[in-house]
């Protein structure tokens, strides 16, 4: 398997070693966005409008248009 961002991952994990390293990498990144959501907010409070995560102009305002 080819690396991710330098990160060489195991070739073969059984079931529950493959669940317990998604589990991990799961709590890994919420625990990284607690720690670091008030830095998180800012940034992308302050980033281009590419990079709103409100997405604030992305839906059509157009009443008539139905919604599905």
């Amino acid at each position: 398997m080819p690396s991710l961002y330098g990160l060489a991952f195991p070739e073969e994990l059984d079931d529950t070693a493959a669940a317990a390293l998604v589990e991990f990498l799961h709590a890994l990144a919420g625990a990284a966005e607690n720690h670091y959501a008030a830095q998180l907010l800012r940034y992308y409070h302050n980033a281009s409008p590419a990079h709103d995560v409100d997405q604030r102009g992305f839906w059509d305002d157009d009443e008539t248009d139905p919604p599905f």
